[in-house]
Parts: C-alpha cells; structure tokens; sequence
C-alpha cells in the first residue's frame, strides 16, 4: 500500500481457542516503523482487535504523535471507534470507552478501515502475540530494513 503522508498505524487482532493476540504496526515513515504484539487472556476476535487498537494508539501516545491515520482490517471495530455502531457487550463496552479515550488524546487521528489483504503485517503480529504472557507487550524497532532495538513492558 502506498502512502502519502505520516505518521500511519496498523493493528490487528486474533483468538484462538478463547486466547487473543493483538499486533500493531505504527509507520513513522516509509523507512522506520515499529512492531508489536502481546496476548490477552480470555479473548475474542473483536476483543482483540480493540485492545490491539488500543496498545497501537497507547505506543503513538508515548511516542508523542499527534496526528495518526489508523487502519484496521475488522470493520465493526472501526465502526466502533467512529461511532458509528452500538456496542452491546459490557466488556467490550469498557474497553472501546479506553480507546475513544486515547483517540480524544489525539490532535486529529482518522480510523479507517482496510481490507484484510492489506492487513498482513498486522495480522501476522496478531498471531506471535497467541504464543506470550498476557498483558506483555513485546517491541520491536525497525529502520532502513534493519532491527534497532528491542524489547517488552507489562500493560497490564
């Protein structure tokens, strides 16, 4: 995908057998970007896609952007985050509130939503994230194709 303008960020979401996985990708430039990923206990698909959604704006928010284009692959979670669909579980409910939250942190951020095929990077993130400690977020720092840095923090 070409793009025109940065700071962009990816996220994705995956369950698997009721564990969850969240990868992100924030884009700082065509040549230095950041990876993701972390697991989340007790998950479903649209629980990872937020708290993915969530770990990607938490990560732009420390890094002191404020402009972002986001995109994710799972159309009601976006819908969610423009408010532009009902959520009807409480869990879900709680944790698109600590989304909205960061997004009003933000000086303009646009959430749009991508189809799966451009998606990949995340998605593949949303995977590694299955196989970690709940709540670890692992990172990884990329530029001009080569790894900087790398490392974890507990979220939660």
């Amino acid at each position: 995908m070409v793009i025109d303008a940065y700071p962009v960020g990816y996220f994705d979401g995956a369950a698997q057998e009721s564990r969850g996985g969240c990868g992100f990708l924030p884009r700082l430039s065509e040549s230095h970007s950041f990876k993701g990923w972390m697991a989340v206990e007790e998950s479903t698909n649209n629980f990872s896609e937020l708290v993915a959604a969530w770990a990607l704006l938490f990560w732009a928010r420390h890094m002191d952007i404020r402009e972002l284009r986001l995109f994710g692959d799972s159309r009601v979670v976006i819908d969610w985050l423009n408010s532009q669909a009902a959520i009807h579980s409480i869990n879900l409910h709680h944790w698109c509130i600590k989304v909205r939250g960061l997004v009003e942190e933000f000086t303009e951020i646009h959430c749009n939503h991508i189809y799966r095929e451009l998606n990949q990077e995340a998605d593949t993130l949303s995977k590694r994230g299955l196989d970690g400690a709940s709540g670890v977020l692992h990172f990884e720092e990329w530029r001009d194709g080569g790894l900087i840095r790398g490392g974890n923090m507990t979220l939660f």
